[in-house]
This record gives structure tokens, C-alpha cells and sequence, in this order.
């Protein structure tokens, strides 16, 4: 029985896998050039906590911190206890990014956890058409996330995030809304797989009477520990 269940959970996992490969090679070009164009959320694409930088991103198949979530909600229900976490990461000059974390595993009932993290500039000089100054301006980003993950069985999980985006430049702002979606699974001890689709839907902002909306990103991957630790129990 036990064999036959990690059968199905690896050709389940597989053909994910090819699932996820596939939709990257066709959606990924067109939402890789769309952040590079200056949408807003282009900075949470690169950015969701020091440690996922440090990796260069590949953590979507990682679930051993409480912003892990940001990049794959299904990963809450695989921490080990509950977390909070709070992060300040200086990127340049007078930018910096401050993350606040809180999560909730648990094993037979929804996993809960709460992200906040703000991206704050320097200030940039204001100028008119003939180079004149006129003072200056800063720029902030601020992105809120309720998390929800449920365990599926011993080695499969998917989850949620509802998100709230909103961007101030000068004097206007703008705020909305939009979902991730996730999931992650165990094929063999110390192997994860996971995939998440971001910015589902939204969020879309409104700033000076133009919609921007937060590029969808589909992400996939694998994970491997090569120093073995007991799994959780679920």
C-alpha cells in the first residue's frame, strides 16, 4: 500500500512537473519582459525576503520561513511550528525593504500566516522642463498578504494568499487586490517539488488615471536536501 502511494504521489508530481516546464516555456518571455517594463510589483518578483534572495530566487519548492509564502502559500503548512519574522535588507543608496512575518502551521486544520513588507526609496529630485528643481519626492510600496494552506495528505499541500498592493509616488496612490496560488508536495524524503501561479488577477493600481496591473508569474521547481531532517508530522 505504502508503495503503491508513493506511485501515484511521484507520477502526480511528474506530470505537475511537465505541466509547470510547459506553461513556464510559453508564459514566462511574456511576463519576464512585461516586470521589465516598469509595472508595478516588478520589485516583489525579485524580492520576497533576504534569504530567497541569497538562493537567486529558487525557493518556490522551500518552505522553512514565514515569508516563504510570498513565493508559494502551500509551503506554510510544511514549517515545523509557528514563526515570526521580521527583516530590513538596505538595497541601495537610501532604498530599503522592511518585511514583517507571522505563521501558523498546522497539520489538521487551515495553516494561517500574515506578510507585510514595504519598499521604501530615497528621495529623487523633482524637476520641471528646463531641468529646474522643485524639490523632491520619494516612492513606497507596501504589500500585505493573508495566507491560507491546507494539508491534502502526508506529502501534498496547496495554498492561498490574498494580497493588497499599494504604491505612492508624489503625490498620487493607488491600492489593489490579487490572489497567489500555490502547491508543493514530497517525493521522496528530502525531495520537494512545488509550483505557484502570482498576482492572480491583480493587483491592479490606479495612478494618475492609468491601471497598471502587477505581472502574472508562474513559477516551478525542485528542491534538495542533502542533510537529511525528520519531516513534520501531518
Amino acid at each position: 500500500m505504502i508503495t503503491s502511494i508513493n506511485r501515484i504521489d511521484i507520477k502526480l508530481a511528474l506530470t505537475a512537473l511537465v505541466a509547470i516546464v510547459a506553461a513556464l516555456a510559453t508564459v514566462a518571455p511574456v511576463t519576464a519582459q512585461e516586470a521589465n517594463d516598469g509595472l508595478p510589483g516588478e520589485w516583489l518578483s525579485r524580492y520576497a525576503s533576504p534569504r530567497a534572495v541569497g538562493l537567486g530566487g529558487a525557493s518556490v519548492a522551500v518552505a522553512d520561513e514565514a515569508q516563504a509564502s510570498l513565493w508559494n502559500p502551500a509551503g506554510l503548512s510544511w514549517l515545523r511550528r509557528n514563526a515570526v519574522q521580521a527583516t530590513s535588507t538596505r538595497l541601495f543608496d537610501d532604498t530599503s525593504v522592511n518585511g514583517f512575518a507571522f505563521a501558523r502551521p498546522s497539520s489538521s486544520m487551515p495553516s494561517l500566516g500574515l506578510n507585510i513588507l514595504n519598499l521604501k526609496s530615497g528621495e529623487f529630485e523633482r524637476t520641471n522642463d528646463l531641468n529646474e528643481s522643485l524639490g523632491t519626492f520619494d516612492e513606497g510600496d507596501l504589500v500585505m498578504a493573508l495566507t491560507v494552506a491546507q494539508a491534502l495528505s502526508p506529502n501534498w499541500s496547496l495554498g492561498a494568499n490574498l494580497k493588497l498592493a499599494r504604491q505612492s509616488i508624489e503625490d498620487f496612490s493607488g491600492s489593489g487586490f490579487g490572489f497567489d496560488l500555490g502547491v508543493m508536495g514530497r517525493l521522496t524524503d528530502g525531495l520537494m517539488i512545488g509550483a505557484s501561479a502570482l498576482n492572480v488577477g491583480g493587483p491592479t493600481i490606479t495612478l494618475r488615471e492609468k491601471d497598471e496591473t502587477y505581472a502574472t508569474e508562474l513559477r516551478g521547481g525542485l528542491a534538495l536536501s542533502l542533510i537529511h531532517i525528520s519531516e513534520p508530522t501531518r
